[in-house]
């Protein structure tokens, strides 16, 4: 595929679509089995509601801000190899924070980060990071990576071309850096969403382990989600905001303790 040139989308990569249905409301618990691309070895079989995301419209109390770029959206200088997969790297586990930042929730993350020195990735929505750009500041230079997570968490899936494009490039402009990854609300992809996070040289970031912390089952069930499921090279999925997130931060810190003492090193994702 180097051979090819990086603007070069190779017919290799598997793209897995993510069948969702109805409107993103609150409390909802849609319990259908979603498919989603690990990026570690191949692919496997993580129950969500709506692949995995919170449990309420972003915005949905509020008009959502409008922001029109006045300069370039920023793109990677060296744009990546277009091969999402991550390459094994031995007792490593990559935590990973959806919906955020969020005044409330995302300071708690990244105190017990930084308490057991490990690192994160953030996908954050960029509706939040226009509302608070300072946490998104704090996020980076506390060391973790920033992944777009749509302009509104809508289903990209379900947009045409001019909109798909508006929800990626809003929210890598408000997020102010060159981004190499995208999570699609939902893990809802297709050829189309694939191709336009592609040709803006940037990975499709998805997981393996759904906490299933959106569903609010407690602190104990959502730890265990992520320690039963844990492995060298795993992509765990928690959310930062999006809702009430209490439970996923008494849930973080039994994590943290837990693969910390097995001896797992917690990296941001190498490909974000």
């Amino acid at each position: 595929m180097r051979a090819r040139g990086w603007a070069v989308v190779s017919a290799a990569i598997a793209v897995t679509t993510v069948t969702t249905a109805g409107a993103w409301q609150v409390g909802s618990a849609d319990a259908s089995r979603a498919k989603v691309t690990v990026v570690g070895s191949g692919t496997a079989t993580a129950t969500s509601a709506k692949g995995g995301d919170a449990d309420r419209p972003h915005g949905a109390d509020r008009p959502s801000p409008r922001v029109t770029p006045d300069r370039p959206v920023p793109v990677p200088t060296s744009p990546p190899a277009m091969d999402d997969r991550i390459p094994a790297a031995g007792r490593t586990i990559y935590l990973t924070f959806d919906d955020g930042p969020d005044p409330r929730w995302t300071p708690q993350v990244l105190r017990l980060l930084k308490q057991y020195g490990a690192h994160a990735t953030f996908f954050e929505v960029g509706v939040h990071a226009t509302e608070h750009p300072s946490l998104v500041r704090q996020v980076r230079q506390a060391g973790h990576r920033i992944g777009n997570h749509s302009w509104d968490h809508s289903d990209l899936t379900k947009l045409g071309p001019t909109a798909l494009s508006s929800q990626l490039d809003r929210t890598a402009t408000a997020l102010g850096q060159p981004l190499r990854c995208v999570r699609p609300p939902y893990g809802a992809v297709n050829k189309t969403v694939t191709n336009a996070i592609h040709s803006r040289h940037q990975h499709v970031a998805l997981w393996d382990v759904d906490t299933r912390d959106w569903s609010k089952p407690g602190a104990n069930a959502i730890a265990q989600q992520a320690i039963s499921g844990a492995h060298p090279g795993a992509v765990i999925l928690m959310h930062d905001g999006g809702g009430d997130r209490s439970q996923s931060i008494a849930a973080l810190a039994t994590v943290l303790r837990n693969l910390h003492s097995r001896g797992y090193q917690l990296k941001s994702l190498p490909t974000c």
